[in-house]
């Protein structure tokens, strides 16, 4: 059976959207999902189901999210293999990063446009680097996540799509995890 990650956006933060992962686990199980596991409590999920479309098990997980806790959760689904292509793919990859230098990819719903990816690109500056390619925005900052404006919230309102940003180490985290499932 196929198998499938997902990243709820905005779960588990600053006492909003409180989701427990092994209510999550349940829930996601009752709504057809085989061999779910989480990952951290930010809402990373490995599941297995026979459905294929991408956007389809998006809008599953979503509403059953809906109907169980009772609030909106936009969800991202990623193949393995798009996740070890996206890692294959980093711009940044080449280059030996400093100690200080971290690594983030923010997860995109759908393509964005060529225009929006500009004008976000155009954001670059020393501090911090950011490439959009296909639909994974890849974030290289010098000071820490916490000190970049490439939050995710800046990051969707630019593009004008719904994502969801994960760090380096959680990346290869649910890869490993989708090979072991």
């Amino acid at each position: 059976m196929p198998i499938f990650l997902a990243f709820l956006r905005g779960i588990n933060v600053s006492g909003q959207k409180i989701i427990k992962m092994t209510e999550l686990k349940t829930a996601l199980q009752a709504a057809g999902f085989q061999k779910v596991q989480t990952y951290i409590q930010s809402g990373n999920i490995v599941l297995e189901t026979e459905n294929t479309e991408i956007r389809v098990l998006e809008q599953k997980i979503t509403s059953k999210i809906k109907e169980v806790f009772g609030f909106d959760v936009p969800t991202v689904v990623r193949t393995p293999t798009d996740l070890e292509t996206m890692l294959e793919n980093n711009p940044f990859g080449k280059r030996i990063l400093e100690e200080k230098d971290h690594l983030y990819f923010t997860l995109l719903q759908t393509e964005p446009s060529p225009q929006n990816c500009q004008v976000l690109e155009s954001k670059t500056s020393e501090i911090d680097e950011i490439r959009v390619l296909g639909q994974a925005v890849y974030v290289l900052c010098r000071k820490g996540y916490g000190e970049s404006i490439f939050s995710n919230n800046f990051v969707e309102k630019i593009l004008k799509i719904s994502a969801t940003t994960r760090n380096l180490a959680t990346i290869q985290k649910m890869i490993h995890l989708s090979k072991a499932a």
